[in-house]
């Protein structure tokens, strides 16, 4: 298969912020969301014969939330009307969303607002309620707090089923489950160390496999590495269940989705390659970051919180190889919600990085010439040290057409025979 990376273009790229994404669904999907309302789930109470209650859709793929809100027996007409949050049952918060301005604010109240991700998060999360507002009860009247299911239907083949898999000279029963699809073919390269699985996506669902590790794992010195996934070769992060002896993937997918790649991370080192640990302080904490180096030496690792840079300062005895494993909550590469890459120079100038986006770390791998002194690795964030980031402007841009020949080539660590 020959992999073709387009142009790629980074301007003026920035962070506003940490958005929560715990209950942001792995896929789009549609989600049916109720509430019924009355003065008993206020806070306080209110004592009322108004009650009420809603119908609201929300679209993950548009973030799209549309309601229907009926309500009667208020002490006199709505005032206002609104989504609150985040809070539980019990508590009180501030507003999200204007419902009036929106669908008015006589019964029914028909209407739908585009929700941000952190108030999808909300949503989803049954942290958001709708308050109806009148003069008598200028803080709210009747409350209820919102709760969604998903409308994907229950899969018929959400079942464990068995795959045969060729990987070298043997074949291997794989057990798998799937929903929204079929599992048409798994087959396997033993010298780039990649399983494909041939799907017939129906709609968005997921692939759950079991991989033997005695097939194919992914470590480095003994310790777990994330595989490498992608789906249409568009890299996608599957959730991992570290088995003793198998490992259980669950890899989410798009409805017309055809083929689903697992690469092992696994570093084979070269001699003189050995994993090392180096700390790396950040304010007056201390990380350790895994790293192997070939061609030289390590000297120290520093950061530069305001820009986002980790450097590595080396000594350069020949042409070499970098290759530094960065856990996420310590410095990572977002385009909001997206893995973004991280711009690497070697002393000033660009330089080409391979890129592992595990979904605990990122592991770069970054070549170097003789006499190469100083490595900056420039991403999005360090170590937020307040609640949200400060907002971080990397004004780059930069063009390039890199044609990458052979199955997945810029895994140049990946073993090869």
């Amino acid at each position: 298969m020959q992999v073709r990376l387009l142009a790629i273009v980074l301007g003026l790229v920035f962070l506003a912020g940490v958005v929560s994404s715990s209950a942001r669904p792995a896929y789009a999907e549609t989600f049916t969301c109720m509430t019924t309302l009355d003065g008993s789930r206020e806070v306080p109470t209110v004592d009322t014969g108004g009650i009420g209650s809603a119908s609201l859709s929300f679209d993950s793929e548009t973030n799209e939330l549309s309601w229907e809100i009926e309500f009667s027996g208020l002490s006199g007409p709505a005032t206002a009307a609104h989504f609150h949050g985040p809070a539980a049952l019990g508590a009180n918060a501030g507003v999200q969303v204007n419902i009036g301005d929106a669908s008015g604010l006589s019964s029914p109240m028909a209407g739908s607002a585009v929700l941000t991700l952190e108030q999808e998060s909300f949503l989803l999360g049954e942290e958001m309620y709708i308050n109806i507002h009148t003069e008598a009860n200028p803080n709210g009247e009747i409350r209820g707090q919102v709760s969604c299911e998903s409308e994907l239907p229950p899969s018929t083949d959400g079942e464990w089923q068995t795959a045969m898999l060729a990987f070298g000279d043997d074949e291997h029963e794989i057990q798998y489950m799937i929903t929204g699809g079929t599992l048409d073919e798994l087959t396997g390269d033993v010298e780039t160390q990649m399983i494909t699985a041939a799907i017939t996506a129906e709609q968005d669902g997921e692939l759950t496999i079991q991989l033997p590790r005695e097939i194919m794992d992914s470590v480095a010195n003994g310790q777990d590495l994330d595989y490498i996934v992608f789906v249409d070769e568009i890299s996608e992060v599957a959730d991992d269940n570290f088995g003793e002896d198998v490992r259980t993937l669950t890899i989410p997918f798009l409805a017309e989705s055809k083929l689903i790649d697992i690469v092992s991370a696994s570093i084979i080192p070269v001699a003189g390659e050995e994993w090392q640990t180096a700390t790396l302080t950040i304010g007056d904490e201390e990380h350790d970051i895994q790293y192997t180096i070939s061609g030289g030496t390590l000297d120290e690792l520093t950061v530069d919180q305001e820009n986002s840079t980790i450097t590595a300062m080396i000594t350069a005895e020949s042409d070499g190889k970098l290759t530094i494993r960065l856990p996420r909550d310590v410095a990572d590469s977002k385009d909001g919600q997206n893995d973004s890459p991280f711009i690497v120079t070697v002393d000033g100038e660009d330089s080409d990085v391979t890129d592992d986006n595990g979904a605990t770390a990122r592991t770069l791998s970054i070549n170097f010439s003789e006499d190469a002194r100083q490595i900056n690795l420039i991403g999005t964030f360090v170590v937020p040290e307040f609640g949200a980031l400060t907002a971080v402007v990397l004004a780059a841009a930069i063009v390039g057409i890199i044609v990458a020949t052979g199955v997945y080539s810029k895994f140049s660590f990946l073993p090869k025979t």
